[in-house]
């Protein structure tokens, strides 16, 4: 796989390869967010700073014209010339959801207009998503956090292509590639998933903290999570309340949880039985289908595992990448940290 048509932009104009010589760059690309964390090395002394690696640059990985990842410049380490760079979409977590007048709102594609002007200058695309959160809370939020909850409240995913657009979907439910027979075989945890949300809620009606409990369709098991949507959200209706569980329940916490990820080669991994371009492969609303691992689909035994992309990791010219199913529960010490 040539390395040659991969490559690093700064400040949205000039190639990585003119400030120095680095290393072949690599990123991740996540279910929730977009683009995760990526990172190359510049071959140059500790004395080299250049203004494009300082944090809130600009950065973009490229694949010849077209934009695999997007975001900014977060370290950059002078004795080992590492750059280190977060999603765009970690720009929302410091910007704060305002109207034009600088009160804040709970409007969706208010908050983000504000946030496309300046100071904040966010370099996104709204792309038509719009709402407004339910409860009658009105303490400021950041515009991600915003996003997110909207996302909550139907069951889906928010998350910004590499152009910058912006989308909240549901999970896909159809295969876009076809893992090859025993090339990958997830396990499956039930960590993290319940089947009965028990939701406190301050209830409009009544001006008092309330209780509901909904109950996943098909529970086998029970199993129980907590949830409090009396912090950021204030009042609401029992409907409204049961809406946001019942959108929880159907997106992730009465589905099926991983407990591992997978590192395939190229010709293990197919789209319509033609191998796979790696650097194109990400987990934006996409699945994967796992041949030769049986599954469970009510009565019918199937022999196939179809699982939704939580994160992809490349680094390019390489031959391999790794997949990781949405849910997957931390195992590792780092993992385990972030999660707590």
């Amino acid at each position: 796989m040539s390395l040659a048509s991969t490559w690093v932009r700064l400040g949205g104009i000039t190639p990585a390869t003119e400030l120095a010589p680095h290393s072949p760059p690599t990123w991740e690309t996540l279910a929730s967010g977009g683009s995760g964390e990526a990172s190359f090395e510049l071959g140059r002394s500790a004395k080299f700073a250049p203004h494009l690696t300082q944090p809130g640059s600009l950065m973009e990985i490229m694949v010849g014209p077209m934009r695999v990842w997007r975001g900014r410049v977060g370290d950059y380490d002078r004795a080992s010339g590492q750059v280190v760079g977060r999603g765009i979409h970690t720009d929302g977590n410091s910007i704060p959801g305002l109207d034009g007048g600088g009160a804040a709102t709970r409007v969706v594609q208010t908050a983000i207009t504000t946030a496309l002007a300046a100071p904040w200058s966010w370099p996104i695309t709204r792309n038509g998503v719009a709402g407004t959160l339910l409860g009658d809370a009105t303490e400021p939020m950041m515009v991600w956090p915003m996003i997110e909850a909207l996302a909550d409240e139907t069951g889906a995913r928010a998350y910004f292509d590499p152009d910058g657009a912006l989308y909240v979907t549901a999970d896909p439910t159809t295969p876009t590639w076809t893992i090859a027979p025993e090339a990958a075989a997830f396990g499956q945890t039930t960590e993290g998933q319940a089947t009965r949300l028990v939701g406190r809620f301050l209830n409009i009606a009544t001006g008092l903290n309330e209780t509901t409990i909904r109950v996943a369709a098909g529970e086998v098991v029970a199993r129980a999570e907590i949830v409090d949507l009396i912090d950021r959200r204030g009042a609401m209706t029992l409907a409204q309340a049961n809406s946001i569980l019942d959108a929880a329940l159907a997106a992730t916490k009465a589905k099926t949880g991983w407990v591992n990820a997978v590192t395939l080669h190229r010709e293990q991994i197919t789209r319509n039985g033609t191998p796979a371009y790696l650097p194109a492969i990400h987990a934006r609303n996409r699945m994967v289908r796992a041949q030769g691992v049986p599954a469970t689909f009510g009565d019918i035994q199937a022999t196939w595992l179809d699982a939704v992309l939580g994160k992809t990791t490349y680094t390019a010219g390489e031959d391999t990448i790794t997949l990781e199913p949405v849910d997957t529960a931390p195992r590792t010490l780092t993992d385990v940290l972030a999660a707590s």
